[in-house]
C-alpha cells in the first residue's frame, strides 16, 4: 500500500491518497485538522486511511534554506520552515515508524525554476557554479526520492539530502573561479 500526501502552496496538508496495488484500489480522504494543528490532523488522517502508520515522507526544500541568495528571502524563510518542520516530524512521528526527510535540488534543467532564472542560456548558467560541471536532471531528484522512500533508507530520518552537483558547497564557485583566474595568469 502507498500513501501519497497532498500539500497546498500554503503548506497545509489537504488530502491523502491511498493506492493498494494488490487490490488495485485508490482511496482519497480529506485531512481532518484544525488551523495550527495540521500535523496532528495529517497523522490522524494517515491512521484513518491506512489503518497503520509506517512509511516515509519526502519534502522538497531548496539551498536557500541554509545559504542566502539575493532577492530570495521569501524562499529562504519558507524552505527553512519546511526543513525544520521535517525535523520536528521526524522526532514526533518516528515512534509511529514514519521517516521524514528533505531533498534540496540544485539547478535542474528543463524545470520551471530554471526557466524563471533565465534557463540554460543565462549568463550565470555558463559559469562553473556546479562543481560536477552540469545541471541536474529531473531523474536525479526522482532517484533521491525513491532512495529515501525505499527500505534502503530504513534507518534514515530527519536528514536533508542535497542533490545539487556540489553547487551549495560554501565557496565552491567563487574559489574555483579565483583559482582558474590565477592559473590563467601564470
Amino acid at each position: 500500500m502507498s500513501v501519497i500526501v497532498g500539500i497546498d502552496v500554503g503548506g497545509t496538508f489537504t488530502d491523502l491518497f491511498r493506492f493498494d496495488s494488490d487490490a488495485r484500489t485508490f482511496t482519497t480522504a480529506k485531512v481532518p485538522s484544525r488551523r495550527g494543528d495540521e500535523a496532528q490532523g495529517f497523522l490522524n488522517g494517515l491512521t484513518a486511511i491506512g489503518g497503520a502508520t509506517r512509511g516515509s515522507i519526502v519534502f522538497i526544500s531548496a539551498g536557500m534554506s541554509y545559504i542566502p541568495y539575493p532577492y530570495q528571502v521569501h524562499v529562504g524563510a519558507a524552505k527553512a520552515g519546511i526543513d525544520n518542520m521535517m525535523r520536528n516530524l521526524a522526532l514526533e512521528w518516528g515512534k509511529h515508524g514514519i521517516r521524514c526527510n528533505s531533498i534540496v535540488p540544485g539547478p535542474i534543467s528543463g524545470t520551471e525554476g530554471m526557466r524563471r532564472l533565465g534557463g540554460d542560456a543565462a549568463p550565470w548558467a555558463q559559469s562553473k557554479a556546479v562543481p560536477l560541471g552540469r545541471f541536474g536532471h529531473v531523474e536525479d531528484i526522482a532517484h533521491a526520492a525513491v532512495f529515501l522512500a525505499s527500505p534502503l533508507a530504513s534507518f534514515v530520518t530527519g536528514t536533508v539530502l542535497v542533490v545539487d552537483g556540489g553547487q551549495n558547497l560554501a565557496g565552491s564557485a567563487s574559489f574555483a573561479a579565483a583559482i582558474e583566474a590565477m592559473q590563467a595568469q601564470q
